[in-house]
């Protein structure tokens, strides 16, 4: 059963006129917020596998059959299939929100056959898995089996998301590490668009300044004070997408109510077990 715990929900106390944090004051925001993100690593099937396996050119035949007429080509599959691995690694990150789920992007957790996260400045690794999914806006909850949360992002409003507004992104650095180092994993931009039509999806357009890291998938986008504006969906240099906040909030209370559902019924269940 999914326990639902309140956490404690952390911002940055500071407000500089909702629009920008002062240089001297981002090292401060960071270790502010840094509690409520979370690097994700999911393990994929690789598709590329059952391609080769499928291909019915001749470089891709029986090898029986190839073995007199072209051994070369015998050779080629096999070093074909030595070289792509069954799985690959996909990287991303998590925000995580009260009642400890971790929020993230769909598409960075779609297909996957094992899901783990780990705080900013940890090395464990913890397992956690989809418990609900909105294809539409790119969004997807998980929930966690082992490690610790205590500290939850808070969510800001739609009115945060004004032209011309700084913003800011702890994301995932990785391969490149197993620490998160602080320029490795944090990035400002500007608010270029609030509303910008992608894909028949209304998200946030942010003119990113610092450019995107390998697992920015999924981060969190952080209004000034700290709040919680929206989870980056798509990336198109120079630009970040972003789903915003309020599809976040409903998705959320969406995902709440589903637990509660399912809480219900379950305890319904056993009470007609213990009638019967």
């Amino acid at each position: 059963m999914i326990r639902v715990k309140s956490l404690e929900a952390v911002s940055f106390k500071e407000e500089f006129n909702r629009k920008y944090i002062p240089e001297d004051k981002i090292p401060l925001f960071y270790d502010s917020i840094k509690h409520t993100v979370v690097c994700l690593m999911a393990i994929k099937p690789n598709k590329e596998v059952k391609d080769v396996e499928n291909d019915e050119s001749p470089y891709f035949g029986d090898p029986a059959e190839e073995v007199e007429s072209s051994p070369v080509k015998m050779d080629f599959k096999e070093k074909q299939a030595e070289e792509i691995p069954s799985e690959k690694m996909i990287f991303g990150t998590g925000v995580v929100l009260d009642s400890g789920f971790i929020l993230t992007a769909n598409h960075v957790v779609k297909g996957a056959k094992y899901i783990s996260f780990r705080h900013l400045e940890d090395t464990n690794f913890y397992t956690c898995e989809v418990i609900n999914h909105d294809t539409i806006n790119d969004l997807a909850m998980l929930v966690r089996y082992s490690g610790e949360f205590t500290k939850c992002v808070e969510f800001g409003e739609s009115k945060d998301i004004k032209h011309g507004r700084n913003v800011y992104c702890i994301s995932n650095p990785g391969v490149n590490s197993h620490f998160a180092v602080f320029r490795d994993t944090f990035s400002i931009g500007q608010i270029g668009c609030p509303d910008r039509l992608v894909e028949n999806k209304k998200l946030i357009q942010i003119n990113n300044t610092d450019g995107s890291y390998t697992g920015s998938m999924g981060a969190p986008v952080f209004s000034s004070s700290g709040t919680l504006i929206g989870i980056i969906t798509k990336i198109e240099k120079p630009y970040d997408f972003a789903v915003r906040v309020d599809v976040v909030m409903e998705f959320f209370k969406a995902t709440l109510q589903q637990v509660l559902d399912q809480k219900r019924s379950l305890g319904n269940s056993q009470a007609t077990k213990e009638e019967q």
